[in-house]
């Protein structure tokens, strides 16, 4: 909670959440927010906050050969999730929205992957951006 005292009645007033004080692990959806409140009044103000897991995964086949720079990366449902860079690395902004990945590639699947959600690959410290890990994709 915050209470702002400095907002001008009647007049467009910004407010917003300093970045720098929240932890690295932390996503802030919307982190300005324009108000006009009356005179005297109490604005209520909702920032969408959440916690994230961000995976950076480096993606072999079974062949231990990494996965095709370009290649697409879809979830079960067929939604496109993102594409694999160098070395086989595909970069997952939050763990917690994805189960089962599909690798596709020149519109062929190439694999599949669980995508790994145990406790013990969480990063205990704030102070990283993302985890790291090597995934092994089976048919």
């Amino acid at each position: 909670y915050a209470v702002i005292p400095s907002l001008q009645g009647f007049r467009k007033n910004n407010v917003s959440i300093d970045l720098r004080s929240v932890s690295r692990n932390t996503e802030v959806l919307n982190s300005v927010y324009e108000t006009y409140p009356a005179r005297g009044a109490v604005s209520r103000i909702d920032f969408d906050v959440f916690h994230a897991r961000r995976l950076l995964i480096s993606l072999k086949k079974s062949s231990g050969e990494f996965i095709t720079r370009g290649a697409a990366v879809f979830e079960e449902s067929g939604e496109f999730v993102t594409l694999v860079g160098e070395q086989g690395k595909i970069f997952l902004p939050d763990v917690n929205q994805y189960h089962s990945l599909e690798v596709q590639d020149k519109g062929r699947t190439v694999c599949g992957f669980e995508v790994p959600v145990s406790d013990d690959l969480q990063d205990k410290s704030t102070g990283r951006l993302y985890e790291s890990l090597s995934v092994q994709c089976s048919k």
